[in-house]
């Protein structure tokens, strides 16, 4: 059976912008939600799995539940973290999006930490060659040793490649390891940056932008903005950038875009949650695990007379 090349219809890039904008597509379709989740797709849980949004009561109460006990199934699920009330985790990211990106200074503040985090990791990097490089002088060394016994007839040419071969091995092992670790610290000395000038424009744009905006242009923006969240009852972690290039005016536009990300601002930062007033009860599940209804916590003896 003869195998046929077939060559490619479209370039690599446009394949992964394409896929990117349906993902994009997709995350934003009504049609996929019963609720409004502003953060769906984007929030994860501390175990690693995706955290989703379950409406309990109808829609009454919404929450961000880690996936581990739908998606372990028929298996128990081993991840014990609660659900994260949607409705204000949304709002209190939004509202730090809205934040950062009307305000020159705090988006100045997120790109002096992420030099520093570079220069961090330059220097570390630095630090970490130094023994590759020592381990590759005493890799030379032995190598040298082996060559001068040879040379002195204590053994023959065949002992001579056996005893060689695997330092020369690792020499070339190592030597890629150094030459990878460098390179990386010479891509992160080059970072291409916003201007002071071009923060202040697209805070003033922001400013007259971001209020007022319906939930699909608000999931939108936080779709080109946010890469990560990492959610625990307790507080969320947030990680992504702001493409400047696109300003604000990124509503049905996505930052894999081929332009889009020229000039970006990564940003990282902590939000604590307030915590629940009650701690509800599950009272039924489906039998994958999704709670289908919950109720308050009965009252503690001793508290009413």
């Amino acid at each position: 059976m003869s195998i046929v090349t077939v060559p490619s219809i479209i370039d690599r890039a446009l394949f992964e912008r394409a896929g990117a904008q349906l993902d994009a597509n997709y995350a934003l379709s009504k049609r996929n939600k019963k609720n409004e989740y502003l953060l769906a797709g984007r929030i994860r849980c501390v175990c690693g799995r995706s955290r989703t949004g379950e409406g309990v009561l109808l829609g009454k109460h919404l929450y961000y539940r880690c996936s581990d006990r739908v998606l372990s199934f028929p298996l128990r699920g081993v991840c014990k973290e609660r659900g994260i009330n949607a409705r204000i985790g949304d709002q209190l990211v939004w509202d730090k999006i809205v934040d950062l990106m009307s305000s020159p200074e705090l988006m100045l503040s997120q790109v002096e930490r992420w030099i520093d985090s570079k220069q961090d990791k330059a220097a570390n990097s630095t630090s970490d060659v130094r023994p590759l490089e020592n381990e590759l002088a005493s890799l030379g060394e032995q190598l040298g040793r082996h060559n001068r016994a040879y040379g002195a007839g204590l053994f023959t040419i065949e002992q001579l490649r056996e005893y060689t071969q695997p330092i020369k091995d690792r020499i070339a092992a190592v030597e890629l390891q150094i030459s990878n670790s460098k390179g990386d610290t010479l891509v992160e000395k080059k970072p291409v940056l916003p201007q002071k000038e071009e923060l202040e424009l697209f805070a003033d744009e922001a400013r007259n932008t971001l209020h007022n905006l319906s939930f699909s242009q608000k999931r939108a923006i936080l779709l080109n903005t946010v890469d990560k969240i990492v959610g625990t009852p307790s507080e969320l972690q947030i990680y992504g950038a702001i493409p400047i290039e696109n300003h604000v005016e990124f509503k049905t536009s996505h930052r894999h875009g081929q332009d889009a990300t020229r000039h970006r601002i990564p940003f990282e930062f902590r939000i604590e949650l307030p915590p629940p007033r009650t701690q509800r009860v599950i009272l039924a599940r489906t039998e994958k695990g999704r709670i289908i209804s919950t109720a308050p916590p009965p009252a503690a003896n001793g508290l009413h007379s």
